[in-house]
């Protein structure tokens, strides 16, 4: 199988914090790479932003 993957590897950082009273925000940065058996390899980044405020 030509497609076949050989190898996957991810990697998450992600950090949270409080700037003011009741509202946490956080951003989180993936990557993600992976080889098939026939040495194609593809890889991904992703940046993720939240934000969450408690009444």
């Amino acid at each position: 199988m030509a497609n076949a993957q050989q190898t996957n590897q991810n990697v998450f950082l992600n950090y949270q914090w409080t700037p003011v009273k009741n509202t946490m925000m956080g951003v989180e940065y993936g990557y993600w790479d992976t080889e098939n058996v026939d040495g194609d390899s593809k890889d991904a980044n992703r940046i993720m932003f939240a934000a969450q405020y408690n009444f």
